[in-house]
């Protein structure tokens, strides 16, 4: 059995205009072929894997790439750290502008250690040095 599109009332697979309104009935069953069908369930995960990749897509502007301070933490303490996590810090913004969510992150988050620790061992040195000139 089957609905009618126009009114919702049950219809025998033989009729072809529903009883009540009168409208013509498609039966989807008489036309579609296993190429249809493949179609189909192409079209519908097409978009599921579309929907799929703009959502983590969208989270990807948010990403911080850690480029300023990096880089003032490089004039700083001259720290190669710092100067890597801003070398990162770049490939981030290249991989948001590819669509490379999983690389810009990966990015993000090295530009981020590297930062950090660039930091400690800046200020490291600079105790370090201070007590041995003193």
């Amino acid at each position: 059995m089957a609905h009618c599109k126009y009114c919702g009332n049950y219809v025998e697979a033989s009729e072809r205009e529903c009883p009540s309104c009168g409208a013509q009935i498609d039966h989807p069953e008489e036309h579609t072929t296993d190429i249809d069908i493949a179609d189909n369930i192409h079209q519908s995960t097409g978009d599921i894997l579309y929907e799929a990749e703009t959502s983590r897509l969208a989270y990807m502007p948010a990403l911080k790439s850690h480029i300023v301070p990096s880089v003032i933490f490089t004039v700083l303490f001259l720290s190669p750290f710092c100067l890597a996590a801003f070398i990162f810090g770049i490939l981030v913004k290249i991989r948001v502008r590819s669509g490379d969510a999983d690389g810009a992150v990966k990015a993000s988050r090295w530009a981020k250690i590297l930062m950090w620790i660039g930091i400690i061992v800046g200020i490291l040195m600079y105790s370090f040095g201070s007590r041995l000139a003193s």
